[in-house]
């Protein structure tokens, strides 16, 4: 199981390469920053990034957690230095959380979330 947290939503995918040569069938888990995941082009690109490790064979889940109305705790690091509740989404719900997410276009894109409650 690899756990991939990285500065910045466009690194999600990079060690896409290097875990498909050498740990073809690991667990991964995603772990954008969750304070910006109603965001739309965060969710658009965290999508992207379930959609490219699952096509190469990846069992993914999102890491998640509850959020304030300011989107804190942003990341991994102050979630955890928070004490707040980390979730795991599997992949397909992760897919359907995102999706929802996106088709909720032209509405108030609150950082608020259920997760860890």
């Amino acid at each position: 199981t690899y756990t991939i947290g990285c500065p910045g939503i466009h690194s999600l995918s990079a060690p896409l390469e290097f875990l498909t040569k050498h740990c073809p069938s690991a667990k991964i888990i995603l772990s954008p920053d969750f304070g910006e995941i109603y965001n739309h082009g965060i969710a658009e690109k965290v999508l992207q990034t379930i959609y490219d490790y699952q096509e190469s064979g990846f069992n993914v889940e999102l890491e998640a957690w509850q959020t304030n109305e300011n989107g804190m705790p942003k990341g991994i690091d102050d979630a955890l230095k928070a004490g707040a509740k980390i979730s795991h989404i599997p992949g397909d719900e992760a897919i359907k959380f995102l999706e929802e997410i996106l088709s909720d276009v032209g509405t108030d894109e609150s950082n608020n979330n259920e997760f860890g409650e």
